[in-house]
């Protein structure tokens, strides 16, 4: 057990879709490397069209990345109407009773709450009443947007005080730095509300796995999928296609380290081209088998070889959808969000005595 008291941090954000669930993993992993001891838990989902039956995968996510069992039961379902008027009693009793046992297990718990506002564009009142459920510190996440106003923040942060210890502002592109501060940071801070961090945007965070890119486009791998199962989980960030670059073919390559080569099947030497590079997989176009000098050469570099069907172009276009819904779960998401916090975070900010109550 644990001695002293429990510090609970809580995560919601203004919309779906803002980065909670990268924020929370890479919170726990730069709390983790500065000695804390940290357990991550989403108490409760909107309800959901998917089976109930089948489990959250953040949870899941959170579980995996901290190695303890998946919590049955967890996260609790929200019905609409709950999530509209507030937390019922026996949500409440049931969220207390789960963090009374996290006690036991960590000094900081990581709570990832509902958004503010709905799909719908309704007020969630539960996500608002969960930093009290939780007796808790509150962090709200807005995800920079041209559309967004420091009107929209400010309600939602006020609605949180006097628990909020500040806003955070995520993936703010590169050249949107000047607009994100006269448009959000500086009127928040007008306001009297703290801005904690302004993270950047990052592409490592927006990358797909080799295996959810070959299940992307329907592929399958030149050797057996198990021969494969370590490199299946590698992240990729970037696309390069092999056509005309035979004279610089490994200049060209070796732009990208975390990259996959579409190229065509029947091309060996723009394929032996990237393989001199790092590459994160070969997707091999046109039904065509590499020759064996490639195959071996892959084998070699440990490079998976993804055979697909369609040719080139259709292929290409076929992968123009595969990063727009690229999940968090991935623990080296997790590690990249935690060096993107320790960079934006002013030392101190999350320590125990800051901010309590």
């Amino acid at each position: 057990m644990h001695g002293g008291r429990m510090n609970v941090l809580y995560i919601t954000s203004l919309l779906g879709g803002d980065g909670k669930t990268a924020f929370c993993a890479g919170l726990s992993y730069l709390m983790r490397q500065r000695g804390q001891t940290t357990a991550l838990f989403k108490p409760v989902r909107l309800g959901q069209p998917t089976p109930s039956s089948e489990p959250d995968a953040d949870a899941a996510f959170f579980a995996r990345l901290q190695g303890s069992p998946f919590p049955s039961g967890w996260p609790l379902e929200l019905g609409l109407q709950e999530a509209r008027e507030g937390l019922l009693p026996l949500s409440r009793q049931r969220i207390a009773a789960m963090l009374q046992h996290l006690s036991g297990q960590a000094t900081e718990v990581i709570v990832e709450g509902p958004p503010m506002t709905s799909p719908q564009g309704e007020t969630v009142t539960a996500a608002r009443e969960m930093a009290d459920a939780t007796d808790a510190r509150a962090i709200l996440l807005v995800r920079y947007s041209t559309k967004l106003t420091s009107e929209d923040v400010l309600a939602a942060a006020r609605a949180l005080e006097p628990r909020l210890l500040g806003v955070v502002i995520n993936a703010v592109p590169r050249y949107r730095g000047h607009d994100a501060n006269a448009t959000l940071i500086t009127p928040l801070q007008q306001a009297g509300v703290h801005v904690l961090a302004v993270l950047p945007e990052e592409r490592r965070l927006l990358g797909v796995t080799v295996g959810q890119l070959a299940q992307h486009l329907g592929g399958e791998f030149l050797a057996e999928a198990h021969a494969w199962e370590e490199k299946q989980d590698q992240l990729l960030d970037h696309l390069m296609i092999g056509g005309l670059v035979l004279d610089w073919g490994v200049h060209y390559f070796g732009q990208s380290e975390t990259k996959a080569v579409i190229v065509r099947g029947d091309r060996p030497d723009i394929q032996m081209a990237a393989l001199r590079t790092p590459t994160q997989c070969l997707v091999l176009t046109g039904g065509h088998r590499p020759v064996q000098y490639i195959e071996h050469e892959a084998r070699e570099e440990g490079v998976p070889v993804v055979l697909v069907q369609s040719d080139t172009l259709t292929t290409v276009q076929a992968l123009e959808t595969l990063f727009d819904r690229a999940p968090a779960h991935h623990a080296q998401k997790a590690e990249c969000f935690a060096r993107l916090l320790s960079g934006a975070l002013a030392p101190g900010v999350l320590t125990p005595a800051q901010g309590k109550k």
